[in-house]
């Protein structure tokens, strides 16, 4: 079964979903040379359908993500679930955005290639930004919180496997919305309806034993949602949130990632009720 998982996944991660046919570069279009990239950057939104979002949350990663894709930037999208019929991984997006050219490029161009090329960069960025705003609002559309947990650590072993760029020339940010709560064969981190005590040492351990951390190639993480529950009755208690936070620094710190933040959403007060 687990082969056929992967095998599935493997599938599902070739081809994104929402954006359509890749967008053509404009240098190639006008038979132009592309400018040389003195950085790489990659953006990863990563996206636990388990994860129940209110509008307001939506509407944050929304923001936190808009301004991606510019500088010849690479943008990935992916929504991960539970293993049940209908819920798999799938990329939602992948796109490069063409790198803006500099001055000196620009100088040493014809003043009709000069004008063709710079109306076609603003005309792909417009239409960049328009895919992946699209991406991302249909992949927050597909969260539901009455999904089951999701089996967090294998999904997001395929996704630094399979997505995240091995290449030590890039600059990699990853966006995990997650609540953060693994739950399968391996570990749970949730019992009725609330985040239960957990052994951070042991878990990580028993995790280990799996192979289930794998190398996130020095990508800077924030991870978003951490410790929300579906229940507005039901709140991950503080004191059962740090040792969660405490797992998931240890396990990127193992991972070779740089853990940036742990963000709690602000709709944990509004349950303090």
């Amino acid at each position: 079964m687990r082969r056929s998982l992967t095998l599935l996944v493997s599938i599902l991660l070739t081809t994104p979903v929402w954006a359509g046919p890749p967008l053509p570069s404009c240098y190639a279009g006008l038979y132009l040379g592309e400018p040389e990239r003195t950085t790489m950057h990659a953006y990863y939104l990563f996206v636990d359908q388990t994860t129940p979002l209110t509008a307001a949350l939506k509407t944050n990663v929304a923001d936190l993500t808009a301004n991606w894709g510019g500088d010849g930037e690479h943008v990935k999208i992916v929504r991960f679930s539970a293993n049940i019929a209908g819920q798999y991984t799938e990329l939602m997006f992948d796109e490069f955005s063409d790198p803006p050219p500099t001055q000196e490029y620009l100088f040493h161009l014809r003043t009709d290639d000069k004008a063709k090329l710079l109306a076609c960069l603003k005309a792909r960025d417009e239409k960049f930004h328009k895919q992946l705003q699209h991406a991302v609002n249909q992949t927050l559309i597909l969260n539901d919180g009455k999904l089951p947990k999701t089996d967090l650590l294998y999904a997001l072993k395929e996704l630094a496997t399979k997505i995240v760029l091995p290449e030590t020339n890039y600059d990699q940010t990853v966006l995990l919305v997650s609540d953060g709560l693994e739950n399968s064969s391996y570990a749970s981190f949730y019992q009725r309806k609330a985040v239960k005590p957990l052994d951070v040492h042991k878990t990580l351990d028993e995790i280990s034993k799996f192979n289930l951390i794998p190398n996130w190639h020095g990508a800077k993480v924030y991870m978003f949602g951490l410790g929300y529950l579906r229940d507005d009755k039901i709140y991950a208690n503080p004191k059962m949130l740090q040792p969660l936070k405490d797992f998931w620094q240890s396990y990127f710190s193992l991972g070779k990632a740089q853990l940036m933040e742990l963000g709690t959403p602000e709709l944990l007060v509004s349950t303090l009720k």
